[in-house]
């Protein structure tokens, strides 16, 4: 795997937070990255951040909004922000993912699932809804089962439940970026401290040659494992 097979690939980091993960991104896979997030203090604080040499942008701006009338990107990277989202919420995002993504793009999103140790479970359930709870912030766990159904519209390619998320963007012919979630600079979020475990979804936006979308048979591409959490 060569980092310089992301060269000249659009990415989105949607809910970008104070712009980490977008940084390496652009820093470590040479990916044009734009990183939106509805909070301008978010976004001023990635702004400061950014290196001048690189080619990431950061916006204020509201996914759905920002999605429409857009060309999609290659890559829809959503990182630890789903699960923060109550119901109308997030099918509100995930409908903006969709949008985001170019037909025969690919979409990366990592959430908490029903077997995170740490936060499942913990503090007063939310009334009316399953698997979310509110301690410090709301808080829900999708199952794989709901992802599925969150998403699709689009083809999934991997879905994990179990341990830290992992998501392999295959980029065949040119290449291929391995995404990994849990650990190092791409996963620390601020907007929260996650020791947990997540899901991850993989999925890709599939369209024919007749401009249609569908879902297409693909053969899995290998993963790699990132440790659990100490």
């Amino acid at each position: 795997m060569s980092f310089a097979a992301g060269r000249g690939i659009d990415v989105v980091d949607v809910g970008c937070g104070y712009g980490r993960d977008s940084i390496f991104l652009a820093v470590e896979l040479g990916c044009r990255v734009t990183g939106i997030d509805p909070s301008p203090v978010a976004v001023a604080a990635a702004r400061r951040a950014r290196r001048g040499d690189l080619d990431v942008e950061f916006e204020v701006a509201d996914p759905g909004a920002f999605a429409a009338g857009r060309d999609g990107f290659d890559v829809v990277y959503a990182s630890n922000v789903y699960h923060l989202l109550p119901p109308a919420a997030r099918r509100d995002f995930a409908a903006a993912v969709i949008a985001l993504a170019r037909p025969g793009g690919l979409v990366f999103l990592s959430t908490l699932s029903p077997r995170d140790p740490q936060h499942y479970a913990k503090g007063d359930p939310v009334p009316d809804e399953d698997r979310s709870w509110v301690e410090h912030c709301y808080l829900h766990f999708c199952t794989a089962d709901e992802l599925r159904a969150d998403f699709a519209a689009l083809e999934v390619l991997d879905l994990e439940v179990d341990g830290c998320a992992v998501g392999l963007l295959d980029l065949a012919p040119e290449g291929s970026l391995e995404l990994s979630d849990g650990r190092g600079s791409a996963s620390q979020r601020e907007k929260e401290e996650d020791g947990g475990r997540s899901g991850g979804l993989r999925s890709r936006r599939h369209c024919g040659s007749d401009g249609h979308e569908r879902n297409a048979e693909r053969q899995p591409s290998p993963s790699q494992t990132a440790p659990s959490p100490s």
